[in-house]
């Protein structure tokens, strides 16, 4: 019984290993836009408020549990919208891998957003217009 007992304590600890070393994705939305993410044939509207990133929202979660149900085997892709519910031009499509967080952000709409960091943390900026770099003519 005890030999059962340990082998059952240590798969235990097998199991939960992994899923102690993943964490959370968080974002941090600079920009006056809303946005959501469209991956595997659904949008993070459909869970309401929580799939929703606000305008000048910050330390907005997208849980572990989420990540291993869209990419349960490794890499996935998400199309993400500057709207409430997936809809209008894509801003950006973000690859993400279970275990790293992202891993890849191709930046659709550079004139408007500015994406930085990746992995476990993502931050959205606007472009101001106002701030572009012009280099004096020579």
């Amino acid at each position: 019984m005890k030999i059962q007992h340990g082998m059952l304590v240590a798969a235990i600890f097998l199991i939960a290993t992994p899923a102690v070393s993943m964490a959370d994705i968080t974002v941090d939305n600079y920009s006056n836009s809303y946005a959501t993410g469209h991956a595997k044939h659904s949008c993070s509207a459909t869970a309401g408020s929580r799939g929703i990133l606000q305008p000048n929202q910050r330390d907005f979660t997208v849980p572990q549990t989420v990540i291993d149900s869209f990419c349960f085997i490794s890499n996935c892709i998400v199309h993400v919208y500057a709207s409430q519910n997936c809809t209008g031009s894509e801003i950006a499509v973000v690859e993400v891998d279970r275990k790293k967080g992202i891993i890849n952000i191709n930046n659709l709409d550079p004139a408007h957003y500015q994406f930085v960091g990746g992995g476990k943390h993502v931050e959205v900026h606007p472009v101001h217009q106002a701030y572009t770099f012009k280099p004096y003519p020579m």
